[in-house]
């Protein structure tokens, strides 16, 4: 039986980080959060700290999802595809081919009738999603261990009712819809339950038994990561003042700053990815006299080389947060109330690799939901969508031809408007059904050298 130090010693091999191919360099994990009077605050570990709460029966056998063989876009308006595009080199977005999407393209093993998601992520070597049922499935040449894998998703943790995934080099982090955080490795070799599996839960809520050692009963590992971030990129938006390198605990980020006095600036999201952060806010003027006047922006802070601070230029290192063109201010004309109101980012998503995605929420001319899907930033493995290789340095929207074919698409849009619509039948990835009557919309997710728009279902 091994002792307690060879154990955390193998669990620290296992999530150790291993060089990217194509992505010479890594940045610290970040954490951020809004609290509930729209104060921004971010901090980054180092060496980060994580729970380990594999529980004892979590991973249950695997079973290989089979997947449908049509590759064309669906038309009944039961059917929910989703579509891929970008780095195929570890097949996690079409398994059973070995060449990238240049241009958006139906993955058919996670689209069919009723086949809604609650998440989707990508990393480098692995992927997993969240179905209907709150089940998290997971594939990719990482997680096969294999280079050539043709495998399909497959089903992991179940029964934990989970509704966001997030990815690591080596593991997968899993939220459930009661708070508490489930951790499996991202390596199906690694996920055989055997009497030395530490176990344990804790609660989301708790950062002190969370993001500290404390006394509690779940084993916490330290997690040391082989390469460092060598160069501040001040992804954390704090200010070029700020010279810390690493940042131990939270701090605000004041946002009130990049707006003149007697702005009133809240903050309502935050995503982050790589070298960047993005900030939502929204904002109220007020001027005596007249009604107030209230935007939302987006703004982003890091490493803009590539142009993923879409502020039209490619500044290496930009510390106090900048406006995203082409997203922010945008205000749209209310017929209802003959009034103006503000288009509100309605999803953004970081990429780990310097691209970014947003869906800006409108309604067309029947009052429908509806949304524009832009993206900038890094481009190298097609993620953007356009067909080409160069980055982008302002948002841009998805043109729409790709898409053709799908439900309610019209090709006469130019760009791709995603769409909110009630299905008859929502199934899980085993078929089962899990609502009637329900509706999804489309939401779109930044991936490691990848993008994909699916169809999310709220739990």
């Amino acid at each position: 039986m091994l002792s307690r130090t060879a154990r955390l010693a193998a669990l620290r091999r296992t999530f150790s980080t291993q060089a990217g191919s194509g992505y010479s360099r890594r940045s610290l994990p970040l954490l951020v959060a809004v609290g509930a009077t729209g104060i921004a605050a971010a901090v980054a570990l180092s060496p980060p700290l994580y729970a380990e709460i594999l529980e004892k029966g979590d991973v249950p056998s695997k079973r290989s999802l089979k997947g449908t063989t049509a590759a064309s876009p669906s038309k009944g308006k039961d059917e929910l595809d989703t579509f891929v595009w970008g780095s195929n080199k570890s097949h996690t977005i079409s398994p059973s081919d070995s060449y990238d999407s240049k241009l958006p393209a139906p993955l058919s093993k996670l689209s069919g009738a009723g086949t809604a998601l609650r998440d989707l992520a990508f990393h480098e070597k692995h992927a997993a999603c969240v179905d209907a049922s709150g089940n998290v499935y997971q594939w990719g040449d990482g997680f096969f261990s294999d280079a050539s894998s043709t495998d399909g998703p497959v089903l992991t943790l179940m029964g934990k009712n989970i509704v966001k995934v997030c990815l690591s080099n080596s593991k997968v982090y899993a939220l459930s819809k009661t708070g508490r955080i489930y951790a499996l490795s991202a390596r199906k070799a690694d996920q055989a339950v055997t009497s030395e599996t530490p176990a344990g839960e804790v609660s989301w809520w708790n950062p002190v038994s969370w993001v500290w050692p404390a006394k509690s009963t779940v084993d916490f590992i330290e997690v040391l990561p082989d390469s460092k971030l060598e160069r501040g990129e001040s992804q954390m938006g704090l200010g070029a003042a700020f010279i810390l390198q690493y940042v131990t605990v939270p701090t605000e980020v004041v946002l009130s700053r990049a707006y003149p006095t007697g702005t009133t600036t809240e903050c309502t999201n935050i995503a982050a990815g790589g070298d960047m952060v993005y900030f939502t806010t929204e904002n109220t003027k007020t001027i005596p006299g007249q009604s107030p006047n209230i935007t939302v922006d987006l703004l982003a802070a890091g490493m803009g080389q590539f142009g993923s601070l879409g502020n039209n230029m490619y500044t290496q290192s930009q510390a106090s947060p900048v406006r995203v063109r082409n997203v922010s201010g945008l205000k749209e004309y209310d017929e209802a109330t003959k009034t103006t109101r503000p288009l509100v980012p309605k999803a953004v998503s970081a990429s780990p690799t310097n691209h970014a995605a947003v869906v800006i929420g409108s309604v067309d001319n029947s009052g429908q939901p509806t949304g524009d899907v832009m993206l900038w930033g890094c481009n190298t493995d097609y993620q953007l969508g356009l067909g080409r290789r160069s980055n982008a340095a302002v948002p841009a929207p998805l043109p729409v031809e790709p898409f053709v074919g799908g439900f309610d698409v019209d090709p006469t849009w130019g760009r791709l408007l995603t769409r909110e619509r009630k299905v008859s039948v929502v199934r899980d990835l085993e078929g089962n059904t899990v609502g009637k009557n329900k509706t999804v919309e489309q939401t779109v997710v930044a991936g490691w050298g990848c993008t994909a728009v699916y169809w999310k279902v709220t739990p």
